[in-house]
């Protein structure tokens, strides 16, 4: 029986690990050179509209993704659901509106490759040279 809590205990944490897994990617003719978990918070509740003198135009991904829950819970402390209801009372109270949805990192990728001032995240495997990757600090 503890072999086998065990095992659960790091398959969990091992899941846990893959979903923070996330690379931020920023638009090619954007100047920053990397931001640090402060500013990308700002930029996903909606507390900062600037990224590299363009105006800011953040992108999640589906909120039941993997990768959705591991960056929201790194980068803002919350879980999907607590993120979505924190933008119901944004919206509610006329102080902007929720970041874009994309669907997958290939639509990422198309959006933040198009838009100047577009932000978003990916795994590191769907990176393309479409996109600019910023290191988080």
């Amino acid at each position: 029986m503890k072999k086998l809590l065990t095992s659960i205990f790091v398959l969990a944490a091992a899941i846990a690990v893959a979903a923070a897994d996330y690379i931020v990617v920023v638009n090619k003719g954007n100047s920053i050179a990397s931001i640090d978990k402060a500013t990308l918070k700002r930029l996903y509740t909606g507390k900062s509209k600037d990224l590299g003198g363009k105006v800011a135009v953040p992108i999640n991904q589906d909120m039941t993704a993997p990768i959705t829950k591991g960056f929201l819970t790194d980068v803002t402390a919350q879980a999907p659901d607590a993120y979505k209801e924190f933008w119901v009372a944004q919206q509610i109270k006329g102080l902007g509106s929720a970041p874009m949805i994309q669907r997958s990192d290939a639509s990422v990728i198309g959006v933040v490759s198009n838009v100047p001032g577009a932000i978003g995240y990916v795994a590191k495997a769907s990176v393309t040279d479409a996109v600019k990757v910023i290191p988080v600090q």
